[in-house]
């Protein structure tokens, strides 16, 4: 038996024509209200990994430019700050990876890491998926999850890293 033989396609396997079988999607409404649900939702997996892996704010990550992506430097440009102009993080792995998924599959559209922050509701279109999710994991916002919690962990992360190493070391 070969691999590919019993192969089901994933949701991410397919384009709307395989699901439409060659049709226009536009004459298949609710498909394309899962496609965009579904698209909403990988759009919020990547979107909370980078906010965990950043200490990023939700306006911060949501409207990443590809150009913040400084490979040759190994950094991530974060603008629009709260309190700073910019600032530059390391660009881990795991930032590196989310971006070249991004780019691979085609979600970008040359400016934009999420092409879809164009959108007005795009921000709250992600924290209502994060609610949703947190909400299916039973946690609630009356227990304090949010989007923002996952700043507050990463920088508790950072000093709890930082204190093991010693108090005199920068990280």
């Amino acid at each position: 038996m070969s691999s590919g033989a019993n192969h089901t396609p994933l949701v991410s396997d397919l384009s709307p024509k395989a699901y439409t079988l060659g049709l226009p999607i536009h004459l298949f409404p609710q498909m394309q209200e899962f496609l965009e649900r579904n698209n909403l939702w990988r759009d919020a997996a990547d979107v909370v990994q980078l906010l965990r892996s950043t200490g990023g704010r939700l306006n911060e990550i949501v409207c990443i430019r590809l150009d913040q992506l400084m490979r040759t430097k190994r950094k991530l440009g974060l603008y629009a700050t709260k309190t700073e102009n910019q600032r530059d993080l390391p660009l881990w792995d795991s930032i590196k990876e989310i971006a070249q998924s991004q780019i691979k599959e085609g979600l970008t559209d040359g400016e934009l890491l999420f092409p879809r922050a164009k959108t007005a509701t795009f921000d709250n279109s992600i924290a209502r998926a994060c609610r949703k999710a947190a909400q299916l994991a039973k946690l609630s916002r009356t227990n304090g999850f949010s989007c923002h919690s996952l700043r507050h962990t990463f920088i508790t992360d950072m000093m709890e890293a930082r204190k093991q190493c010693g108090a005199g070391h920068v990280l």
